[in-house]
């Protein structure tokens, strides 16, 4: 009895923590495409509809697996005493385990990569580049990167404030745009993989 109420009090705290991360996808990608048709950008709006049909897509696709198959058994598996909820769940379960400290060690490597801050100032576009000059231990240098101008268009001329890597400068950080873009990012793919390994315990669970 008391291995069965350990069971029940886990599902209990799993189904907790799988609405939680659910809801916060919906919420999300509500707000992305509420605030991107306020301030009429489509692009965003686009990302807060992806967003969205994944966090409701996700919940119809695991129970689609559990009624379907979660409790069934192939004869591969039966032969060795596995069952196809143990494999299906353990696959959700590990890819968003894995890519969460993935997206950890990602964000920490880039934390400590774009370090230095410089002044730079736009030269234009080169190549489908972006260029800056600015001045590094009495240095002339230049920073640039692969970015359309579709999304990105500083006047020429302008000064801004960025973050570089010294020792590469084939990429840049420049908060006054890419930080909003990383926030978001990252929120989705922290949600994202704490929504499949919501998913994967769940499956283990049931």
């Amino acid at each position: 009895m008391e291995f069965n109420c350990g069971i029940a009090s886990g599902m209990i705290l799993v189904i907790i923590f799988f609405s939680f991360i659910w809801l916060a996808m919906v919420a999300a990608g509500i707000y992305l495409i509420v605030s991107s048709v306020r301030k009429k950008k489509k692009r965003t709006a686009r990302f807060g509809v992806v967003f969205l049909a994944i966090a409701i897509g996700l919940p119809a696709l695991y129970l689609g697996i559990a009624i379907g198959h979660a409790h069934n058994c192939t004869a591969t598996c039966a032969a060795n005493g596995i069952s196809e909820k143990t494999i299906i769940g353990g696959i959700f379960a590990a890819v968003g385990a894995v890519g969460l400290i993935a997206r950890f060690l990602a964000s920490r490597r880039f934390a400590k990569k774009f370090t230095t801050p410089v002044e730079g100032t736009f030269l234009g576009f080169e190549d489908g580049c972006p260029r800056f000059q600015f001045i590094l231990y009495g240095t002339e240098r230049i920073v640039k990167r692969e970015m359309s101008p579709r999304y990105y268009h500083p006047e020429v001329g302008e000064v801004r404030t960025l973050y570089i890597d010294e020792n590469d400068l084939s990429d840049y950080y420049d908060p006054r745009t890419d930080k909003g873009n990383r926030i978001g990012l990252s929120i989705f793919l922290y949600v994202l993989f704490a929504h499949l390994l919501a998913i994967g315990l769940l499956i283990l669970f049931l």
